[in-house]
């Protein structure tokens, strides 16, 4: 295993994670804020689909730049991101309702298998 190309996925992971909302937020602002969006659970489902979304984006880089067993470093990706995700609600624990943090947990190295089974089927041949 690629420790290297794992680290790197999870970096891609995490700059997306962090770069993502921050877009949507002034995307929205410039265009008049949110519409039809009030609840919380809406804004929980949507950041918690846009993990994911980041966390196949690093899973595909980590499977790309490792070029073997893909699907492995983009769980590796997932694994590194349900680690910092249980440090993260172990130090603040009611920061999130308890689907959320079961929902986190669950599909986290899922989705960078994910991102990284996409690296080995979008590889060139």
């Amino acid at each position: 295993m690629s420790i290297g190309a794992v680290f790197r996925g999870f970096l891609v992971d995490i700059g997306v994670s962090i770069a993502a909302p921050i877009v949507l937020e002034i995307l929205s602002a410039l265009g008049g804020g949110y519409r039809g969006v009030s609840s919380r659970d809406a804004y929980l489902i949507f950041t918690l689909v846009l993990g994911f979304i980041a966390t196949v984006v690093g899973g595909y880089v980590a499977g790309s730049r490792a070029g073997f067993r893909e699907t492995l470093h983009g769980a590796g990706v997932g694994a590194l991101g349900l680690i910092l995700g249980v440090a993260f609600f172990v130090y603040v624990p009611a920061a999130f309702p308890q689907w959320f943090v079961v929902a986190s947990f669950l599909l986290n190295v899922p989705s960078g298998a994910v991102g990284g089974y996409l690296a080995w089927a979008l590889r060139p041949s």
